[in-house]
């Protein structure tokens, strides 16, 4: 999106046109496929459940269902296929409303629009972890609680388009420190935690360094090694 902006040639049609080529086909696989194994291996009041899932799937309000519907923690909530779509459901209405926001902010400077979108970040944030702790389903599907995450992928793209300014010695080091950041997140991480909250954001922010400046650091050459393989 930041790219076609920067060379006015951005149509919103044309977005959406080819998220719907790149998602569109896989879903209704998924979708088509489970309905036919659902037929066989469904007893009946598991199969109105996943009607209605499939329905919201189509629409990309399942997150919503799934909130009113099914408590993900649940064990009985893997009796439905659909559970997964969650997540697309959160990414597609991520997409509805975020290239509206690169629009407005298309005069800012970079370096201004990063800062926006990081406070936005970290308000999202914020509100995932308070939620965490009172309305812990809620939190974990819903849009608002997430945005965050998705929040983090957008910075790192700005991030990306100005990074042949920084040194392969400096991309390297940033590289490391993610990896550590994710294997931190090992000793502080549980089934106690209920995600997402303050927690998330050590595994989450350290893909981001890993996925922004390369996974070329020098402990990723130990991490490399047969010993490690092996």
């Amino acid at each position: 999106i930041q790219d076609a902006i920067n060379n006015n040639n951005f149509k919103i049609w044309r977005f959406y046109r080819d998220r719907f080529y790149r998602l569109i086909p896989s879903l209704l696989f998924i979708l088509i496929s489970s309905s036919v194994f659902s037929v066989i291996l469904l007893d009946y009041h598991e199969i109105v459940p996943f009607c209605k899932s499939l329905i919201s799937s189509i629409f990309f309000f399942s997150n919503v269902f799934f909130w009113k519907e099914i408590n993900y923690f649940n064990p009985n909530a893997a009796n439905n296929p659909l559970l997964h779509t969650w997540s697309l459901s959160v990414e597609e209405q991520f997409y509805l409303i975020f290239p509206f926001i690169l629009l407005v902010l298309k005069n800012t400077r970079d370096i201004l629009r990063i800062q926006l979108l990081f406070i936005a970040m970290v308000l999202s944030l914020i509100s995932a972890s308070l939620a965490s702790a009172n309305f812990p389903v809620a939190n974990y599907y819903l849009l608002p609680f997430r945005f965050w995450e998705v929040l983090v992928g957008v910075i790192c793209a700005q991030i990306y388009l100005g990074s042949n300014d920084i040194s392969k010695y400096k991309k390297r080091l940033l590289s490391d420190i993610g990896l550590i950041t994710i294997l931190l997140s090992f000793c502080f991480l549980d089934s106690e935690f209920n995600h997402p909250n303050y927690i998330t954001s050590l595994p989450v922010l350290g893909c981001a360094v890993i996925l922004t400046f390369g996974s070329k650091g020098y402990l990723f050459r130990f991490i490399e090694t047969k010993f490690m393989f092996f």
